[in-house]
């Protein structure tokens, strides 16, 4: 619950007071940089999500009334814009090298913390594949574990290979979004080429 100064910091924000969400930049800017930064690996990265997190903030005042828990809400602002910084790298190589490298430098740093994130990531993607149906289970299995081509499975199945390409494909996307929801974004980057 929100301590009474808080709550009427986020009125008078919502109300356009600039002082007013000075004081919650203040209050938040260096823990969601510090966050943002063992996600990303980046402090300078980290930053300018953090300012982008505050611009959300700052334009969808109105709402800022409504909010419960401030520090819940705003971590999971962060997060999400982490994420939507992840999803707009897929494509572009050159960002992707150097974001590989910074997380390739943190995780080799930490081999204990590499073998939990391992264990968790495995566990999940048990978890993920026990919930998809028994033949795109199978097709996926056969295709990323044992290494199967499709034409391979699709004769091992009984199915065509456009059908065994389907199943692979729509697998491995509800995987993604499953991890997502359970993992945190550091670890799925660092293990999702295995999917």
């Amino acid at each position: 619950m929100l301590a009474s100064i808080d709550r009427h910091i986020l009125i008078q924000i919502s109300e356009g007071n600039e002082v007013a969400f000075k004081i919650l930049y203040e209050e938040y800017v260096d823990r969601l940089i510090a966050y943002l930064t063992t996600i990303i690996k980046s402090s300078t990265i980290a930053e300018e999500i953090a300012m982008d997190v505050f611009t959300k903030i700052w334009l969808g005042r109105d709402l800022l009334p409504k909010i419960e828990n401030t520090d819940a809400f705003f971590f999971r602002m962060a997060k999400n814009k982490a994420i939507d910084y992840f999803r707009s790298i897929a494509n572009k190589p050159h960002l992707q090298e150097t974001v590989f490298e910074n997380l390739n430098y943190h995780l080799d740093n930490s081999s204990s913390d590499d073998l939990i994130r391992q264990k968790e990531f495995e566990k999940e993607l048990i978890v993920a594949l026990d919930l998809l149906s028994p033949q795109r289970k199978k097709a996926f299995i056969l295709s990323r574990i044992e290494g199967l081509s499709q034409e391979q499975i699709a004769e091992k199945l009984g199915i065509s290979k456009a059908t065994v390409n389907n199943h692979i494909t729509d697998a491995r996307k509800f995987i993604k979004e499953y991890l997502i929801e359970h993992i945190d974004i550091l670890t799925i980057i660092y293990f999702i080429h295995k999917i």
